[in-house]
């Protein structure tokens, strides 16, 4: 499998913030300063607006939000992204996918790592058991797809919480004990992804990939997994993209795949 990876599966317990804390050291990061406009004026800089009203300048910029990010028009390009661009932007789609985390004070379960469930006739369909990483009893539900998430939307987290402990219970053929903490996550709603991953819609195609993620003027740079062919929707693609954007600015590089992003000595 060309697309595959040398080495072992991991779970990082605490968060993917311990992996972006450790790359963000000792970095200048400006938090709560969302960015709404992006413009190349006629001296050739980068300038980058929040809605703050701050600007930032730079020689160059890479922008890694996400597609759904791009599709809502929140950040305006000076001048306007070229039409190949946003075509490629306008055929491919954001997935949905949507997590909901059970920390009971008891196993009431079989230790069987995936508890599936008839997904004809549940909105959850299935239970993932992350007891051995968080070293507590933890079940992790999942639902996606446009249907499931749109029959969701309108619940609240308590009564999405309800609907796990009913469906848990049908499955047990007994009641199962309320959750001491829970979390359920709404990434189709958030205005700053707008969706859990990229996947290439009907009329798409894998070119699209590369229209996104091309250069425009040697200034504006594309990274996010929307950008990586080979293993778009997952979050070392994600990560690869921003290696490989960052090797082109830094010596006209290509990122190597079988290296997991590390630049090559192929010039451009």
């Amino acid at each position: 499998n060309d697309w595959a990876f040398r080495g072992d599966s991991y779970v990082i317990p605490n968060g993917y913030s311990e992996l972006t804390n450790a790359l963000a050291s000792n970095l200048d990061i400006q938090l709560q300063t969302p960015v709404t406009s992006i413009e190349i004026n006629q001296r050739g800089i980068v300038v980058v607006q929040s809605d703050t009203g701050e600007y930032f300048t730079g020689k160059k910029a890479i922008i890694t939000v996400s597609l759904g990010v791009l599709q809502s028009n929140m950040i305006s390009f000076r001048p306007p992204l070229p039409s190949y661009k946003q075509n490629a932007i306008s055929r491919m789609r954001m997935g949905t996918l949507e997590k909901i985390v059970l920390i009971f004070e008891e196993n009431f379960w079989l230790d069987a790592g995936v508890l599936y469930l008839n997904e004809t006739n549940t909105k959850i369909p299935a239970f993932f058991d992350f007891t051995h990483i968080y070293k507590k009893p933890t079940l992790i539900g999942w639902h996606g797809g446009l249907s499931s998430v749109k029959n969701l939307e309108e619940m609240t987290n308590e009564e999405i919480i309800d609907l796990c402990l009913e469906e848990l219970s049908i499955v047990h053929k007994n009641k199962v004990p309320k959750p001491v903490s829970t979390f359920v996550s709404r990434w189709e709603n958030d205005p700053f992804v707008r969706g859990a991953y990229v996947y290439p819609a009907v009329g798409s195609s894998p070119l699209d990939f590369f229209k996104l993620r091309k250069t425009i003027d040697e200034k504006l740079y594309f990274a996010g997994e929307a950008t990586q062919h080979q293993c778009y929707g997952q979050t070392h693609c994600a990560m690869i993209a921003g290696i490989r954007e960052a090797a082109k600015i830094e010596g006209n590089m290509i990122a190597d795949w079988n290296t997991f992003g590390t630049a090559s000595n192929e010039k451009k």
